[in-house]
């Protein structure tokens, strides 16, 4: 959440209020991207080292034996959302 606010306010800074055509200051925006992604990365790994549990034994673990099949709506809705984005990359590209 914090790092979708600070992506959301540099964003805002960027297009709006110091925008690049006034302030010169500012990278090409996908390597403002990838800086953003740099920072929100290094602060996620030190929340992680920070709240590293004294526990180490102890773990989840994920149970997949009583897992149902999928229903034949859930499968027919797969193949229509996978046609669908077959049609639109199609129509897009022109082909």
């Amino acid at each position: 959440t914090a790092g979708t606010a600070f992506s959301f306010a540099i964003g805002i800074t960027y297009l709006w209020i110091l925008p690049p055509e006034k302030c010169h200051f500012w990278p090409h925006f996908l390597l403002l991207s990838f800086i953003i992604f740099v920072i929100i990365a290094f602060f996620t790994w030190i929340i992680t080292l920070a709240e590293q549990r004294i526990d180490v034994g102890v773990q989840n673990e994920l149970n997949y034996g009583k897992l149902h099949k999928p229903e034949k709506k859930v499968w027919i809705l797969w193949i229509l959302l996978i046609l669908t984005m077959i049609g639109l990359y199609v129509f897009f590209n022109g082909h």
